[in-house]
């Protein structure tokens, strides 16, 4: 809804007005020419033109059931034209006229696209006027600028899915308004798993769920507050401190409430209840700065740092998420020149057939060295380069140095040898992959059969069909599919079926928490499924002989993790499993 009281539309509203009736006061040769504000208790005057006689005064408050201005709102006539009051049956016996016996009137009605009053613009004389036509021409035109000027501007500073402010708004906002209150909480809020929404139920029902957060956030947020979408699931709110001191305890409780509002309420879709959740960053005007840009990043930061430490929670600006987010900054730039500076390794995870202790293959694992940093971990870095568009080309070098280990390896007569590579999900966007794949295998001479492609339900149903062709193509040549992580996130019955996988990796959080019933249940439901589709499960993060012994009992047929062995170069695993001639005992 518009409210032509917020300082945007205010200054519009100010600006095309008063150019409006500085036209119409040199146009026409009445008495008063003026714009009122109305809202169908209290009529405004913001722009008055007297020109003998001081009929009105800008500013000054009126009661709308007792003004022209309703009768021009309300006659349903764009616009109302009356030459003389005395005569016109909607004005004949009204107050005013009866007080300055005749008079004329034209006015313009101006309403929203939605068709919320805003106000109206009249000529007005104490005498009768006969007006032109090309007078009623020139008020339906102004009028007609005037609206469209404001529905302009609306389309500028609101987001039309949820019919809250915008990022250029909050940037014009805040200056202006800072120094109306001592302090102001920047709240910079990210719908945590709403890619995972889209992806699987489609954009119209993530549509869905940004209105649903929209209302949570206006539900909950103080009246006071101006709540912003500045990006796909992206919110701000300003929260200036008025009546409540604006603390970290006061801030927390606000989240308590929208976050049981979320779990009580929820979306339905397609049958699935789906229960959303928030993470937030905080930075506050003054202490960490002035400028609404300053600020937006730090609470950016916050929010990152949020994700980062779980999601569903909200975080507080300090000086250590930026040394944190300093450093993700410079290793992004590393990432860069990485692969040219030959600063990336593979490392070798022994995969083993459970119930014999034999070596069935190895994962390839992805290791950065860097010169200053020193060792930094896959669960760092990674991310940095997916956020930076960096895993394709990263991607493409694990493959071509795994591909060429593997190629020396399997000439040493390991002809049963799988080796198992991840593809990241923006390798897998690229159409060509398939065909990449197999010409690359072709050129280090790697049977096809040898090969296991590991992939995550994310990466498939992101581009169904795509997925689908690329998988098909690869399969036909010979390569096996695993799905990596199965047991976490959204994983679904129909996609196994439909897909040709031919490996479950059950997720070591599963693996590695044996105490949790559940744990257990969904391990035992997991091997259940992939017996009963044909598929193998291999249990990831094996590391004691209780959870081998589980995994054993429970015909789980493949597994790998430090019991067996941890992740090793590719010289040092060589020596170590390939070049025995029969099993080996396992890494206790």
């Amino acid at each position: 809804m518009m409210q032509f009281t917020e300082i945007n539309y205010t200054e519009k509203l100010d600006h095309i007005v008063s150019e409006a009736i500085d036209y119409l006061s040199t146009s026409l040769q009445s008495n008063t020419v003026f714009f009122s504000t109305s809202n169908g208790t209290v009529n405004t005057i913001r722009r008055v033109f007297n020109r003998r006689y001081k009929l009105l005064k800008e500013g000054e408050t009126r009661n709308y059931r007792y003004e022209f201005c309703r009768v021009v709102t309300e006659s349903g006539e764009n616009p109302l034209v009356i030459n003389d009051l005395s005569l016109h049956p909607l004005t004949k016996e009204h107050v005013i006229t009866n007080f300055i016996g005749t008079g004329s009137l034209i006015g313009v009605p101006i309403f929203t696209d939605e068709n919320e009053m805003i106000g109206s613009l009249c000529v007005f004389d104490l005498d009768a006027y006969r007006f032109t036509e090309e007078d009623v021409r020139l008020m339906k035109m102004l009028g007609y600028i005037i609206n469209q000027s404001l529905t302009l501007e609306g389309a500028l500073i609101k987001d039309p899915l949820t019919g809250l402010y915008n990022r250029s708004y909050i940037f014009n906002y805040f200056p202006t308004r800072s120094m109306d209150h001592p302090r102001t909480a920047v709240l910079y809020l990210d719908f945590d798993y709403f890619k995972q929404i889209n992806d699987i139920y489609g954009h119209a029902a993530g549509d869905r769920a940004l209105q649903t957060i929209s209302g949570c956030l206006r539900s909950y947020f103080p009246a006071q507050s101006t709540i912003a979408r500045i990006g796909g699931d992206e919110f701000v709110v300003l929260l200036p401190q008025e009546k409540e001191i604006l603390t970290e305890d006061y801030i927390r409780s606000i989240f308590q409430l929208i976050y049981k509002e979320c779990h009580n309420g929820g979306l339905v879709i397609n049958g699935d209840k789906i229960f959303f959740t928030l993470s937030a960053g905080v930075s506050m005007y003054p202490e960490d700065g002035s400028d609404m840009g300053e600020l937006l990043n730090k609470a950016d930061l916050a929010m990152y740092d949020a994700k980062n430490k779980g999601k569903n929670r909200v975080e507080f600006y300090n000086q250590e998420i930026l040394g944190t987010y300093t450093r993700s900054f410079y290793m992004k730039n590393e990432l860069k020149q990485a692969v040219e500076q030959r600063q990336f390794h593979l490392l070798f995870q022994p995969q083993v057939q459970l119930d014999t202790n034999r070596l069935i293959g190895a994962e390839a694992l992805l290791r950065w060295k860097h010169p200053q940093l020193g060792d930094v971990p896959p669960s760092e870095f990674i991310s940095i380069a997916e956020k930076a568009g960096l895993m394709e080309d990263i991607g493409w070098w694990v493959l071509k140095e795994s591909f060429r280990i593997a190629g020396e390896w399997i000439k040493g007569e390991k002809d049963n040898f799988q080796l198992a590579v991840n593809i990241s999900p923006q390798q897998f966007e690229n159409k060509q992959m398939a065909e990449d794949i197999i010409k690359l295998l072709r050129y280090y001479d790697v049977p096809p059969e040898q090969l296991i492609i590991e992939i995550t339900e994310s990466m498939i149903i992101r581009q169904e069909k795509q997925s689908l062709d690329l998988l098909h193509t690869l399969k036909k040549e010979g390569i096996r599919i695993a799905l990596d992580d199965f047991g976490t996130g959204y994983s679904s019955l129909s996609y196994l079926a439909s897909f040709p996988v031919d490996m479950i990796k059950i997720d070591k959080s599963l693996t590695m928490n044996l105490d949790v019933a559940s744990n257990r249940k969904i391990i035992e439901a997991i091997i259940s499924l992939a017996e009963s589709l044909d598929i193998i499960p291999l249990a990831e993060g094996i590391e004691t002989k209780k959870q081998l012994a589980f995994l054993t009992e429970h015909a789980c047929v493949y597994g790998q993790g430090y019991y067996f062995g941890r992740p090793a170069a590719s010289k040092a695993f060589a020596a170590e499993f390939l070049h025995k001639n029969s099993g080996y005992d396992p890494v206790i």
